[in-house]
C-alpha cells in the first residue's frame, strides 16, 4: 500500500486509534476504618497491680459419680470329682513311756498320776438287802487287774460305773471317797484312801429298804482332794421286788 493509506504506528499518540488508548479506571482504595475513641474512665488512672481482676466464670458443677461396684471374686475353682471328706486330726495321747520320761526329768517335782473310777457290785438289789459295793482308783494301765481283783472279791460282781479325775492325783495324797444312792441308804458314805500309785479300794454296804421304790436307782461316786471334788461318776443300781429277779444291764466297759 502507499503511504499516505497506511496508518502511522510509531506516530504520536493522537494518531493511534481511539480504541488502543482507552484509559482504565481503577477503583479508588477501601478507606482505613479509625478506631473508636472510648470515654476516659477513673480506672485509666489506677495503676496496673490495683486494677480489679475480673473473677473467671463460673462452671456448672459436675455430678458426684459413686465408685463402680468391686468384681465379685470368682473364688477357687470348683473341682469336677466331689470334695474328699476332711480327716480328723488324731488327738494326742500321753503314753506310759513319755509320762515315765517327763517325771524323770522333772526329777525335782513330786510324781502325779492320772486316776481311773471302775465302780464294781451285784447287778441288782432287792428290797430289804443289804448289797456291798466296791470303788477301785487306778492307773488306767491296771485296768485289766482291776476287773480281775474285784471278781475275786465278789464273783457276782459286775463294771456298773466307769469314769477318770478331772486332775493328776500325788503320790502319798489323801482323797476323800463318797458314795450315794437314790432311795438306798449307805452305812458309810465317805470313805479316805491314801494314793500310793497303785490300785486300791473303798468298800459301801447298802441297805435297801422293804419301801425303797422299784426300778433304776442312780448312784453317784464323788472323788474329793482338800474339800474340792475332782471327779465324778454316775452309776445304775436296778432295785427289785424280790431276790433272783433279773434285770439285764448295759456293759460299761
Amino acid at each position: 500500500p502507499d503511504e499516505d493509506e497506511a496508518p502511522a504506528l510509531n506516530g504520536p499518540p493522537e494518531t493511534l486509534p481511539a480504541v488502543l488508548w482507552t484509559p482504565v479506571r481503577r477503583p479508588d482504595p477501601a478507606p482505613t476504618p479509625q478506631p473508636v475513641q472510648q470515654p476516659r474512665t477513673d480506672e485509666d488512672d489506677l495503676p496496673v497491680d490495683d486494677m480489679p481482676v475480673a473473677a473467671p466464670p463460673r462452671l456448672p458443677a459436675a455430678p458426684l459419680l459413686a465408685p463402680p461396684p468391686p468384681a465379685p471374686d470368682p473364688g477357687p475353682a470348683e473341682p469336677d470329682g466331689p470334695a474328699p471328706a476332711p480327716v480328723a486330726a488324731p488327738e494326742p495321747v500321753e503314753s506310759e513311756v513319755w509320762r515315765r520320761v517327763r517325771q524323770t526329768v522333772m526329777f525335782w517335782k513330786p510324781a502325779t498320776d492320772a486316776v481311773r473310777v471302775h465302780v464294781y457290785g451285784p447287778p441288782t438289789a432287792a428290797r430289804s438287802e443289804a448289797p456291798r459295793l466296791t470303788v477301785f482308783l487306778f492307773q488306767p494301765a491296771a485296768a485289766d487287774s482291776v476287773a480281775t481283783l474285784a471278781r475275786a472279791f465278789d464273783h457276782t460282781a459286775v463294771l456298773l460305773g466307769t469314769g477318770t479325775l478331772a486332775r493328776e492325783v500325788g503320790r502319798r495324797e489323801v482323797l476323800a471317797v463318797h458314795l450315794a444312792v437314790a432311795g438306798v441308804s449307805v452305812t458309810t458314805p465317805l470313805r479316805a484312801v491314801k494314793w500310793q500309785g497303785n490300785p486300791c479300794r473303798a468298800e459301801f454296804d447298802l441297805l435297801v429298804s422293804w419301801e425303797a421304790p422299784l426300778g433304776t436307782a442312780t448312784g453317784v461316786v464323788s472323788v474329793g482332794r482338800d474339800q474340792v471334788r475332782i471327779g465324778k461318776t454316775e452309776f445304775p443300781l436296778v432295785v427289785t421286788d424280790s431276790r433272783g429277779s433279773h434285770v439285764s444291764i448295759p456293759s460299761r466297759q
